[in-house]
C-alpha cells in the first residue's frame, strides 16, 4: 500500500534491593482474536483493552492489479481517502475526525490498500460510520477528484530516491503487475477521472478481498462494524495475473549528485518457508549498521567500504509477495565510486556462503525486527493486515519467531545457492553517467 518496511519487546527483569527478585515476564504479545463477520468478512482483533481506537480495513487492490488503462489509480485513491460520500461531505468528515480528535488515512503497496481510522476508545464510536461510508459510498465527484492533481503532482516530485529506484527495480523485474508504479505516471495526472475510479473500487474493493483489523475493539464489536460496511458491488473480483520474473535493466538519468543502484533476483513468496530463510540471508549478507557511523557487521558492508572508504553504502533486502519476491542489495555511492564498489557487492553475493555462526546473527537480527514490527499496536494493526493481505493467515508474534528459530543452516544455504544461479533484475537512478551496464559486470 504507497508508498510507503530498535528496542527490544522483552520486558526487563526488575531487581529490587529489598525483595526477592521477581519471575521472569514473558515475551509481550499482543491477543490476537480473529472470527467472521455476519457478511463474511474476515475480522482480526489485536487487543480489545487498548486506550487507542484502531480500524483498518485492507483490500487485496494495491498497485499490481491496475491495468494499462487506469495505471496509477491506486495513488489516486489513495490521495481521495475522505472526499464527498453519498453520506457525508469531504468538509463534515474532516470535522467530524478533527472534532473526535482523530485520524483517517490510507495507505497503498503493490499487494493492498489500506484504509485506517483511529481516535481515543470513547470517541471511535462517533467517526467509525465515516470510515465505512468512504469505503462502500465515495461519490468521486468530479470537481473533488480534479482539485487532487495538485496534491498527485506534489507526490511525484517529492518522491525519494529509494522509492523511485524499488519503481525501476520492480518494473525491470516483472514489466506488469507486481512491475506497477506506487505512483501515478505523468501521462495519467488529470486523466484517471470518477467513472474509471468508481470502475475500479467496484471491482476490487469487495466483500471478498477484504480484511478488518482492529486495536482497541473487541471481537464483537470489530464484527459490529465490518458488518456496517456497504461494499460495493457491480463489478465484481479483479485477480491479478501470477506473478512473472522477467529481469532486465532499467536506468534513469537525472540531476542528482549520488547514484543509486539496485541488483535482485526471484526469491520467494510471502507464504513460503523460503521467505524467512532469504529474510535471515538479509542480515547475514548485511542489512545497514547496527551501531551508529559504524560499518554493517556483514559481508556486503564490509566489501563496499573496502573499496569505497565511507562514499558508499550498502544494504541487502528481500521482499515477498502473494506468488512471488526479490531478494538483492541497493548501492549509494558517489559517481566516481560507484563502479568498484558495484563489484565488489556483486562479488559478494557470487560468492555467498553461510555457515552457523553468520545464521545465528542473521536470525537474531530478524527475530529482533519480526519484533520491532508487534511493538507498538499501530505497528500490530499495520503488520497483521499486510499478513492477511499477502498470505491470507494472520500468525501472532510467538509463532512467527518460533519459525525463525526453527531454520537451519541448510535452509539459508539453498536460498543463498538460488540467488546465484537466478535471472538478474537492475536498476540505477541518478547520476548514472560513470555506471557500466550490469552484465560488464555480471561476467
Amino acid at each position: 500500500m504507497a508508498s510507503k518496511l530498535g528496542t527490544s519487546n522483552v520486558v526487563q527483569i526488575a531487581k529490587r534491593s529489598f525483595a526477592a527478585q521477581p519471575a521472569a515476564k514473558a515475551l509481550f504479545s499482543p491477543d490476537l482474536q480473529s472470527g467472521t463477520s455476519y457478511n463474511k468478512v474476515k475480522v482480526v482483533s489485536v487487543n480489545e483493552s487498548s486506550p487507542v481506537a484502531r480500524i483498518s480495513v485492507a483490500f487485496k487492490a494495491g498497485a499490481r492489479y491496475e491495468t494499462p488503462d487506469n495505471l496509477g489509480i491506486t495513488h489516486v485513491l489513495r490521495t481521495a481517502a475522505g472526499i464527498s460520500t453519498e453520506e457525508f461531505t469531504h468538509f463534515g468528515i474532516i470535522r467530524s475526525v478533527q472534532q473526535s480528535g482523530g485520524s483517517l488515512y490510507a495507505t497503498v503497496d503493490r499487494e493492498g490498500i489500506v484504509y485506517t481510522i483511529q481516535a481515543v476508545r470513547k470517541e471511535i464510536g462517533h467517526i467509525h460510520k465515516n470510515l465505512a461510508s468512504i469505503i462502500g459510498k465515495t461519490e468521486f465527484r468530479p470537481w473533488e477528484v480534479s482539485d487532487l492533481t495538485s496534491r498527485l503532482k506534489y507526490d511525484r516530485l517529492t518522491r525519494p530516491a529509494q522509492a523511485r529506484l524499488f519503481d525501476l527495480l520492480h518494473s525491470a523485474a516483472y514489466r506488469t503487475g507486481l512491475g506497477n508504479s506506487l505512483f501515478v505516471p505523468k501521462y495519467h495526472l488529470g486523466a484517471i477521472g470518477t467513472e474509471t475510479l468508481k470502475h475500479y473500487v467496484n471491482s476490487n474493493l469487495t466483500q471478498a478481498t477484504s480484511v478488518v483489523v482492529t486495536s482497541g475493539l473487541s471481537l464483537d464489536d470489530s464484527k459490529e462494524f465490518a458488518d456496517s460496511i456497504t461494499f460495493p458491488s457491480g463489478g465484481g473480483n479483479s485477480v491479478a495475473a501470477p506473478a512473472k520474473f522477467y529481469g532486465g535493466e532499467l536506468r534513469k538519468a537525472t540531476a542528482a549528485p549520488l547514484t543509486y543502484v539496485a541488483i535482485a533476483t526471484e526469491s520467494a513468496a510471502a507464504s513460503a518457508k523460503e521467505a524467512l530463510a532469504f529474510a535471515v540471508l538479509k542480515y547475514t549478507l548485511g542489512a545497514g549498521p547496527s551501531t551508529k557511523r559504524g560499518v554493517g557487521a556483514g559481508p556486503l558492508s564490509q566489501a563496499v567500504a573496502g573499496v569505497s572508504g565511507d562514499q558508499a553504502a550498502v544494504s541487502a533486502f528481500s521482499v515477498n509477495y502473494s506468488d512471488s519476491g526479490l531478494f538483492g542489495f541497493v548501492l549509494a555511492g558517489a559517481p566516481e565510486k560507484i563502479t568498484p564498489s558495484l563489484q565488489a557487492a556483486i562479488d559478494v553475493i557470487k560468492g555467498a556462503s553461510v555457515n552457523d555462526a553468520h545464521v545465528a546473527r542473521g536470525k537474531a537480527l530478524l527475530k529482533r525486527a519480526i519484533a520491532e514490527s508487534f511493538e507498538t499496536l499501530d505497528a500490530t494493526v499495520e503488520s497483521v493486515a499486510r499478513q492477511a493481505v499477502a498470505t491470507g493467515v494472520v500468525k501472532s508474534l510467538p509463532d512467527l519467531l518460533a519459525e525463525v528459530d526453527a531454520l537451519s543452516t541448510s535452509d539459508v544455504s539453498a536460498a543463498a545457492a538460488k540467488i546465484k544461479s537466478g535471472k538478474v533484475a537492475s536498476a540505477a537512478f541518478g547520476a548514472i553517467q560513470k555506471l557500466p551496464y550490469i552484465d560488464t559486470l555480471l561476467k
